[in-house]
């Protein structure tokens, strides 16, 4: 759930296929979506409806102050300019209102582990690389008052990274365990435990 009392005006960037845009839409939200994809946002139009925008952070079309609620899923570590992306994003808030960014970690076990075989890696697509620390610090640098860094487990990237590395020749025990639901299951919670977690996602608030 958002950190926000009632449903209000949402925009989600990198809103890819629109599914998150359809669910937020169904419990009440205002959606606006923005994707770097023209075909992307041509098939949200077409099937949905929905306000939706090509491009990146700044936008002209997108009015300053006209959002409650801006959420980043696992997009802003496709953009070369990040902070740019932030300060825009800050703009277009409310005073009071949220930023939720959810990224890979680049600090996780998983990264350690698997190193170039690192499913959160993802190279090219992947530009800017993210720990707990950097991102607290960039939310900080937009000038957001960050309410917390917390873990966000994906066992299913465990999984897909051991599958990278069987591909590549370079897998070890680990990793062909890895491959299993019910171990990915457990040392993703492992490395939750540690805090060295695969995605992690910071909640933050531009000041009233």
């Amino acid at each position: 759930m958002l950190p926000w009392p009632k449903p209000g005006r949402l925009l989600d960037f990198g809103c890819g296929s629109g599914s998150y845009l359809v669910e937020m839409a169904a419990r009440g939200w205002q959606v606006t979506g923005i994707d770097s994809s023209v075909h992307v946002i041509d098939a949200i139009r077409e099937r949905f409806g929905f306000d939706v925008v090509a491009g990146s952070l700044p936008h002209p079309e997108l009015i300053p102050g006209s959002f409650d609620v801006v959420t980043m899923w696992q997009s802003l570590e496709h953009v070369g300019q990040p902070l740019s992306v932030l300060r825009a994003a800050y703009e277009l808030l409310i005073p009071g209102g949220k930023i939720i960014v959810s990224v890979p970690n680049f600090e996780s076990l998983a990264a350690r582990w698997f190193g170039e075989n690192w499913f959160g890696l993802d190279l090219p697509r992947h530009l800017t690389h993210f720990t707990p620390r950097t991102l607290r610090e960039i939310l900080q640098a937009s000038g957001f008052r960050v309410a917390e860094v917390r873990s966000w487990i994906h066992a299913d990237w465990l999984r897909s990274s051991a599958e990278r590395a069987v591909a590549t020749g370079s897998s070890s025990l680990t990793s062909k365990l890895l491959r299993g639901k019910l171990v990915s299951k457990l040392v993703a919670w492992y490395g939750h435990l540690l805090g060295r977690p695969d995605s992690i996602v910071a909640v933050a608030e531009r000041p009233e």
